[in-house]
């Protein structure tokens, strides 16, 4: 139990007092309510343990809800890191360079169908060596 306390206390942030941690290690509101709620079930549970062992930990009355807290802390953490990680995919996507057209070297800067001077994508690159195609 002594690594569960040291990283949820002094490692990764403090239960205790998680609210500084938002944006460093923990992402939401919701995870900062769930790291308080998991480091007072942790504390209960070790003011049941006085000799501080884990089996103390385990048989104390809280330790259900300390493993419920913890489970949920678990799934919100992952489910806001993934949504990250898909937020940094979808801006590291890069675009299809057929899907739009820019001037340079034998390309008439010229949108396919459309005229110049506009940004939106075409489907089709207007070259001056390329056929057109549907």
């Amino acid at each position: 139990m002594d690594h569960v306390f040291h990283t949820l206390f002094d490692d990764f942030c403090d239960a205790d007092d998680p609210e500084r941690y938002l944006g460093v290690s923990l992402r939401s509101d919701e995870e900062v309510v769930l790291m308080r709620e998991l480091g007072a079930a942790l504390n209960a549970a070790a003011a049941e343990a006085p000799n501080d062992t884990d089996a103390e930990y385990l048989q104390a009355s809280v330790w259900p809800e300390v493993v419920a807290i913890a489970g949920r802390l678990a799934q919100v953490m992952v489910a806001n890191d993934l949504r990250e990680l898909a937020l940094l995919l979808d801006e590291a996507a890069v675009p299809d360079p057929c899907q739009i057209v820019r001037e340079t070297t034998g390309n008439s800067g010229k949108q396919a169908g459309g005229d110049s001077g506009s940004d939106t994508a075409s489907p089709q690159v207007g070259s001056a060596t390329s056929r057109k195609r549907p």
